[in-house]
């Protein structure tokens, strides 16, 4: 089993887990000769149809490098040694993954939601013409991240099960690649197992941007489900429908991505992309372009603030009711101390010992957001474990539920510490100020 402070292939060291899923493992890694910080991806240890996942691993790796784009997570490095096995070596980057912004504010405004759209549309078209498809396009593998600037770019990454023309002409990987993906985004194409294209990724875009306008993604439950309502011929609700205050040329778009027939969608997602920054006044259409604030623009960079400042608290969690509302947290309890973004494995463990496995979405010197599938009752005396960021050091802190929120899926509890000794929220707040 690979751990914290293990070496992998002689340069890099690990020094905590980031994410665990059920094909690897992403630990944030230091090169030992440079220093430089990096994102590394193993193979999870006993992953069922290993050499399947080998050969994912290494398409993965050729689809990366083949990418080179400011919306694409860069990859390092990539080999293959005999402790860990495969592994890819990406850039770090600081922000929160586009479902967690979900489960917080459960919907974007229409600006901020057309924003994330273009960055991912201009990434998917780039890979496009390098011949890979990303198969795989859901706000979980969109990533709102803070480049070093500060400003904040969209980056679009897993591509664990993306297709690359090498891949599409074996006919023993189509088969085995036909019903990978999440159903709730997937075309119907991808869904009945038929031949899929640029165009499947463009769908997958318009169901995560309908997610970020209405709350909610087109279609629900599990592929058989989904399946059902698809095969049927059943629309997604219209979006303003869901959702009045979208304007007309936006809904029109995304619904048009959604389109049940691949070629009634967009052609590609580079024309998906130059409708959506007509939508944003990136490009010339004076009937199309919606009024925004053009000190926010500079040589075509829009501002995007979904993270927050920099040196300020967050902004306030969704002000519009989640679909199964719990309490939510006041003024005073989110913003008493700063917060930044900051993502890794988290363990709850309740008063009666049951653990709640989950990640963080936030941290600050006097409490810690965490995203898990479980809620706990408001008041409730929890501890909760995870690794301080920058360093190998687990903290294992004691806190009270102080708010708690369910948005689909996810369980999003605002846990305030109590108790922290000195030295873990001088930690804290270093960690929130770099």
């Amino acid at each position: 089993m690979v751990a914290v402070g293990e070496v992998v292939d002689g340069r890099y060291e690990l020094v905590r887990l980031i994410a665990r899923g059920g094909m690897g493992l992403v630990f944030e890694a230091v090169h030992s000769f440079t220093g430089r910080t990096v994102a590394l991806k193993l193979l999870a240890e006993g992953a069922a149809a290993r050499d399947a996942m080998l050969e994912r691993v290494r398409r993965e790796a050729r689809a990366l490098a083949a990418l080179r784009h400011p919306n694409v997570v860069e990859l390092f490095d990539a080999g293959e040694n005999e402790r860990t096995g495969p592994f890819l070596v990406m850039e770090l980057v600081e922000g929160r993954p586009l479902d967690g912004i979900l489960a917080a504010r459960r919907k974007l405004a229409p600006f901020d939601a057309a924003l994330v759209g273009r960055q991912v549309a201009d990434a998917l078209a780039f890979a496009h013409r390098r011949g890979v498809l990303h198969r795989d396009v859901k706000p979980t593998n969109v990533f709102v991240a803070r480049d070093t600037l500060g400003r904040e770019r969209v980056k679009v990454i897993d591509f664990g099960i993306a297709w690359t023309q090498a891949a599409l002409a074996s006919t023993r990987l189509t088969q085995e690649s036909e019903l990978l993906g999440t159903p709730v985004y997937m075309a119907p194409e991808q869904l009945m197992g038929a031949g899929v294209d640029a165009r499947s990724d463009v769908y997958g875009l318009g169901a995560t941007l309908y997610e970020c306008l209405t709350g909610a993604p087109p279609y629900a439950g599990t592929y058989p489900e989904v399946l059902v309502q698809v095969g049927r011929g059943e629309r997604a609700k219209p979006v303003r429908a869901l959702a009045p205050e979208v304007p007309e040329a936006l809904a029109a778009a995304v619904e048009r991505a959604l389109a049940h027939r691949p070629e009634e969608r967009f052609p590609d997602a580079g024309t998906f992309a130059s409708t959506l920054g007509v939508f944003l006044g990136l490009e010339p259409d004076a009937d199309a372009v919606v009024d925004s604030d053009p000190a926010a623009r500079r040589g075509g960079f829009v501002r995007l603030d979904l993270l927050g400042p920099k040196v300020s608290a967050a902004p306030a969690a969704a002000a519009v009711a989640a679909p199964r509302p719990l309490p939510s947290p006041s003024a005073a309890q989110r913003r008493r101390h700063v917060r930044a973004p900051y993502v890794t494995e988290a363990l709850v463990l309740r008063a009666d010992g049951t653990p709640i496995e989950g990640r963080t979405e936030d941290v600050s010197e006097g409490g810690v957001l965490v995203a898990t599938t479980e809620t706990c009752a408001l008041g409730e005396r929890v501890r909760v474990r995870f690794a301080l960021p920058g360093s190998a050091q687990m903290l294992a802190l004691d806190g009270v539920v102080r708010w708690a929120r369910q948005a689909r899926a996810k369980v999003l509890l605002g846990i305030e510490l109590v108790e922290v000794s000195d030295e873990a929220r001088a930690a804290l707040a270093a960690a929130v100020g770099r």
